[in-house]
């Protein structure tokens, strides 16, 4: 659910979840940081599919622990680490 493309320069990062609101979960989390921390492109631009950029946690998995867990630490750390200029396209 996590699409990663690369052109070139740029590394496009998809949140694939439509239907969820691109709501993400433990497993969407943990492909985004290896989405980020294995770039080796210059720009890296983050955005979801369909009409909405992302709604945050999933529900069910927020309920289940993952509102508190330190994956959104390391996808944040790992962002701020990233030598690559970071832009997030946001629909919705």
């Amino acid at each position: 659910m996590i699409d990663v493309v690369d052109h070139g320069a740029v590394r496009r990062i998809t949140i694939n979840r439509p239907v969820k609101a691109n709501s993400l979960t433990e497993t969407m989390l943990k492909d985004l940081i290896v989405a980020v921390q294995t770039v080796k492109s210059n720009v890296i631009v983050l955005t979801g599919a369909g009409r909405v950029f992302s709604a945050g946690a999933d529900l069910d998995a927020a309920k289940a622990g993952l509102a508190t867990s330190g994956l959104w630490e390391t996808l944040s750390g790992a962002v701020a680490e990233s030598p690559a200029l970071t832009v997030t396209a946001c629909n919705g």
